[in-house]
C-alpha cells in the first residue's frame, strides 16, 4: 500500500495503491489463515489510512492490481469500495503488476 499525497498541480488528497498479492497474502498469514473478505480487507485498510490520515484528506483515487488467479470475490468487492481493478495475467514475479502501479501513481 502506498499513500501520497499529489502535488500541487493534481488533486490534493489520499491515494491508495494496492498490490493485490502482497496485501491479500500478509493479511492471510497476519490473520493466523482465517478467512478474510475482500471487503473487510478494503475497509480495513481504509480504516487505518484514516487512523492516520490528521489533516482528514479525502480519498481521492484508489487502484488494485492483481494478477491471475485470483479470488472470484475481488472484482466486485473492490469496485463497490470504489476502486479501479486492473486484473492481469501473470508472468514470472509479477512485474507487470510493478509496472502498472507506478504508471498510475505517475498519472
Amino acid at each position: 500500500i502506498q499513500t501520497s499525497r499529489a502535488s500541487p498541480s493534481r488533486q490534493h488528497g489520499v491515494h491508495i495503491f494496492i498490490d493485490h498479492s502482497n496485501v491479500y497474502i500478509g493479511a492471510q498469514r497476519l490473520l493466523d489463515k482465517q478467512r478474510l473478505s475482500h471487503t473487510g480487507l478494503f475497509e480495513a485498510i481504509e480504516s487505518r489510512i484514516s487512523v492516520n490520515n490528521q489533516e482528514r484528506l479525502p480519498i481521492i483515487k484508489k487502484v488494485v492490481v492483481a494478477s491471475h488467479p485470483v479470488p472470484s470475490d475481488l472484482k466486485g468487492s473492490a469496485t463497490r469500495n470504489g476502486y479501479e481493478v486492473y486484473i492481469l495475467e501473470r508472468q514470472g514475479k509479477e512485474v507487470f503488476v510493478d509496472e502498472l502501479l507506478h504508471l498510475k501513481m505517475s498519472e
